[in-house]
């Protein structure tokens, strides 16, 4: 470890500060040396070497798209990632970094086949400002994708609403559907979209665990992004068992799409 790195991890990272400050006040106090260890080595292993697992674990199932994947036609779907409601703000600066990940990975598919269809999805955050899929959509336009080939859907604000408006729009076919997302939340969402039948080819815009490089000063000072990289992993698994969950509830997820899907026809007939 060069003496940039020795700096920049412990001498002016406010993580070492906080770390070291705990054990330090734990001698302070006098606690026994070995529940002094044992909480050093439960901080490394929590907040460093589990996460990383268990979001690798997650994350590695998915492969970066290639050329090779396009033998067919088909419809390229950009899921919301978030964005700031501040019209002072360029719509390229709206967007948050997951958001505008994502866009690049949805446009480096269209270059690959440019009769394939991209399609952005996510609803407004306020009254009057353009939607999520408006502000992924021009930035998109700003990279080169002809307006033509673009479409939104602008009603969703979850994975699960992104799934039902696509089939609203779009309805049941056969054409693969490479569906734009981040890499930990792709188990769910490709779960969710396959349940109403579609032809499903997972695109990972983002891999958090290629960000982190096991290191021996992960043996010295927790690493608190990958704490907040954990939550998310959590909401994914989470969100996963409550599906899970409505399985064994409606005995079949596809039986609780299909009835979503029956009940919107049947609203939708009795609309017109």
């Amino acid at each position: 470890m060069t003496l940039r790195k020795v700096i920049f991890s412990f001498i002016l990272s406010p993580t070492s500060w906080i770390y070291w400050l705990v054990i330090a006040l734990l001698f302070i106090l006098k606690i026994p040396i070995w529940v002094i260890v044992a909480v050093a080595i439960g901080f490394v292993i929590f907040f460093n070497f589990l996460p990383y697992y268990l979001i690798k674990k997650l994350e590695s199932k998915f492969q970066v798209v290639q050329e090779t994947h396009f033998s067919e036609e088909g419809h390229i779907l950009v899921l919301g990632g978030g964005h700031i409601a501040d019209s002072e703000l360029v719509f390229e600066q709206q967007l948050n970094n997951t958001s505008l990940r994502r866009v690049l990975e949805g446009v480096r598919l269209a270059n690959y086949h440019e009769s394939s269809l991209l399609i952005m999805s996510g609803h407004s955050l306020r009254k009057g400002h353009p939607s999520q899929a408006e502000i992924q959509a021009e930035v998109a336009v700003t990279m080169g994708i002809d307006r033509k080939s673009l479409k939104i859907i602008s009603e969703p604000s979850n994975t699960e609403e992104e799934a039902f408006f696509y089939f609203k729009n779009y309805s049941i076919h056969k054409k693969p559907i490479f569906l734009v997302t981040k890499a930990i939340h792709l188990k769910r969402a490709c779960f969710i979209f396959s349940s109403y039948g579609y032809n499903i080819i997972p695109s990972p815009s983002y891999f958090l665990y290629k960000n982190y490089h096991p290191s021996f000063s992960w043996f010295l000072i927790p690493d608190f992004n990958l704490v907040i990289n954990f939550s998310e992993y959590l909401k994914e698994f989470v969100g996963y068992m409550v599906l899970k969950i409505k399985i064994s509830y409606k005995k079949n997820l596809k039986l609780f799409y299909k009835y979503k899907i029956n009940e919107y026809l049947l609203d939708n007939k009795f609309d017109n």
